[in-house]
């Protein structure tokens, strides 16, 4: 009467299937989570491209005219290269548009980096203030348009998160705006972006 057929031998088995299937979910959930951070990896890595192909191609319009604010001695141009690794391929990209873009006695740090677009607009029309800052996360920097000579304040709160920044605003001044962003804290801007007020 005990034994019945089949009884003993099935506990044992379930058992067996049920570890089997606990472990393969195990490894389907890992798998899972590496492909994600995989993908996520090569996300970043394309942003930071397209924030490298931004800094290249950011510069629109002709000469600036000079403001009165004091030139940073001559550490500038030499760390640059010599500080960062991923910086030192793009003076080749970036030498063609230098004499008619960038103002003479404004360098452009390799660190902070404004984009703005569009570059045309409308009277009063927002346009999208971004860029990256690498390695000042939590900084506040002040975004300014060259006013007469003169670099104002213009009212925006920009801080920096995860080495990048982004804002809004808008122009009710027609013609050519000069607009930069500028690190009080670092005594550092960003290179001279303009656009066109219609």
């Amino acid at each position: 009467m005990d034994d019945e057929p089949g009884g003993g031998p099935e506990p044992d088995d379930e058992r067996e299937n049920h570890a089997l299937i606990v472990g393969l979910r195990i490894a389907l959930v890992t798998l899972v989570v590496i492909v994600g951070i995989l993908l996520a990896g090569k996300v970043l890595v394309a942003k930071l491209d397209l924030h490298g192909d931004n800094e290249t191609n950011g510069f629109v319009g002709g000469p600036v005219p000079v403001s009165p604010i004091p030139e940073e001695t001559a550490t500038p141009s030499a760390s640059p290269t010599d500080s960062t690794v991923e910086d030192s391929p793009l003076p080749a990209l970036s030498e063609p548009p230098a004499p008619t873009d960038i103002p003479p006695s404004e360098p452009v740090p390799p660190g902070l980096v404004l984009t703005i677009s569009p570059t045309s607009v409308r009277s009063g029309q927002a346009f999208n203030i971004s860029g990256t800052y690498a390695g000042r996360d939590g900084v506040q920097l002040q975004l300014q348009r060259l006013e007469n000579g003169i670099w104002a304040d213009y009212p925006n709160d920009i801080t920096v998160t995860m080495g990048t920044y982004s804002t809004t605003a808008a122009s009710t001044m027609a013609g050519t705006n000069s607009f930069r962003v500028y690190d009080q804290t670092a005594n550092r801007w960003s290179n001279v972006v303009s656009v066109l007020v219609r």
